[in-house]
């Protein structure tokens, strides 16, 4: 990738992943850089009256970021059913699969990692989709996260996982995650992600 050192990454076409005790990220590098985020969109999930976190459509320069921002003490079970949302979509065989399952068990010990930590404040996980000129990645994190009468708000972030992955995957999954979340058709969320890919199916 361009602008990012190779050993920042962690290839999702690789045997397995690093967590953050053996993985420098370079916060400046492009499309990991939150200083300069515009939020176009944000929606509660999985609703207004049961919120567990947010999904946000990013800005980052060049770079579309789909941010799932999660703050429960559910932390295990919500990841729990994001990854089985994600097999269902790349079921065995399928292009992506292969980057699925790295993703699925990188989230997982993500979320053991943040509810490892001995800490008074409510778990916190930050998922980012990222695809933009030189960049195709999942990034995982803890945030430190404020929540008031706007949302959510990331003043800071510990990164757990840079995976990278293929631009078909990466994609796709950013219009899934719209899809679901904002309940839009498959070709309004690659819309407004301003993506060159055209969905497989519309769901409404």
């Amino acid at each position: 990738m361009e602008g990012l050192d190779s050993e920042s990454f962690v290839d999702m076409a690789g045997p397995s992943f690093l967590l953050a005790a053996v993985l420098a990220v370079s916060a400046g590098g492009p499309g990991l850089d939150r200083s300069a985020d515009v939020v176009v969109d944000s929606t509660p999930v999985p609703s207004a009256w049961f919120r567990v976190g947010e999904v946000r459509i990013v800005r980052r320069g060049d770079t579309d970021v789909v941010q799932t921002i999660l703050r429960t003490r559910y932390l295990s079970r919500v990841a729990a059913r994001i990854a089985e949302k994600d097999r269902s979509n790349w079921p065995p065989g399928s292009s992506g699969r292969a980057d699925s399952d790295r993703y699925v068990e990188a989230l997982e010990r993500a979320a053991d990692d943040v509810l490892r930590a001995d800490r008074r404040e409510v778990p916190s996980l930050l998922i980012e989709f990222a695809r933009g000129p030189g960049v195709s990645a999942v990034v995982l994190a803890e945030p430190h996260v404020v929540r008031d009468a706007d949302g959510l708000h990331v003043s800071d972030a510990r990164t757990i996982a840079v995976l990278r992955a293929s631009e078909a995957y990466v994609e796709r999954d950013m219009i899934l995650i719209v899809s679901d979340s904002f309940d839009v058709s498959e070709s309004d969320a690659s819309a407004r992600l301003s993506l060159r890919v055209s969905p497989s199916r519309d769901r409404h």
